[in-house]
């Protein structure tokens, strides 16, 4: 991960403990990222990172809105 041209990344599940590390490591890394989750009040606040949401996995329209420019 060293190109610094990075397309930015979705990442869901950011409140959980696969989720958040792995956001933690992309924002370590400098990769821009789109977090998509249920509780926007509860997604860490990351360098590089837009908060997205509340999109849960059952409502497609509120995901895919979520995810527009990952």
């Amino acid at each position: 991960m060293s190109d610094k041209n990075h397309a930015t990344v979705a990442v869901t599940g950011v409140t959980g403990a696969l989720g958040s590390r792995i956001a933690a490591r992309l924002a370590g890394h400098g990769v821009p990222q789109l977090l998509v989750g249920r509780s926007p009040d509860r997604m860490p606040e990351l360098p590089g990172a837009q908060r997205r949401g509340p999109a849960a996995y059952a409502d497609a329209a509120d995901m895919r809105r979520a995810l527009e420019g990952a």
